[in-house]
């Protein structure tokens, strides 16, 4: 779908319907599978960058506040783990996103991750594969940071609701419901 997102998104495709641009695709573009192009440079992008995620905000905890669990720190310092842990991900892997967008559009042909990266570093410059950085840290860092903070602050109410004879199984829904409210 994030191809067909991609191309609805653009003037040319503006008129059209997602029913159109899939079969369009499908005729077009070589068939069913056209319709996930673009899926490995998100792979490369989203995989990585959970566990870079996780590992910054593991890191930034650990300096913080060693010795707490995180639902115990400051509200702003859980903020801000969630700014850096967020942060840091967007900027390192920003150029993938950039060259899973091309790959999405119809206006590129990239036959390759690598391929795709050198043309626009030759042809572009470097500049080219952070167009979309500020965009993507003025939307993603404070919804990371809200998010973990929210989630943090309600886990705090898990031994005021869950009995301590049900802790299996409520535990885990609490966590569940927790994650639901807070994003």
């Amino acid at each position: 779908m994030d191809l067909i997102k991609t191309r609805l998104q653009t003037l040319k495709y503006r008129e059209r319907s997602i029913y159109n641009i899939a079969t369009s695709v499908v005729r077009n573009e070589g068939g069913v599978l056209a319709l996930w192009r673009g899926t490995v440079p998100s792979l490369v992008r989203v995989v990585p960058g959970a566990g870079i995620y996780y590992c910054t905000l593991h890191c930034t905890k650990s300096i913080i506040a060693p010795n707490s669990s995180v639902e115990s720190i400051h509200p702003v310092s859980v903020f801000a783990m969630g700014a850096i842990a967020r942060a840091l991900p967007t900027v390192l892997l920003i150029p993938i996103t950039t060259i899973k967008v091309r790959f999405e559009s119809d206006v590129y042909k990239y036959k390759s991750i690598p391929g795709a990266l050198n043309e626009i570093v030759r042809r572009e410059g470097i500049r080219a594969l952070y167009v979309s950085l500020y965009p993507s840290l003025i939307r993603d860092v404070p919804y990371s940071s809200m998010y973990l903070l929210f989630y943090t602050r309600l886990k705090r109410l898990t031994p005021l609701i869950v009995p301590r004879n049900d802790e299996q199984y409520g535990v885990p829904l609490c966590n569940f419901a927790f994650g639901l409210v807070s994003g």
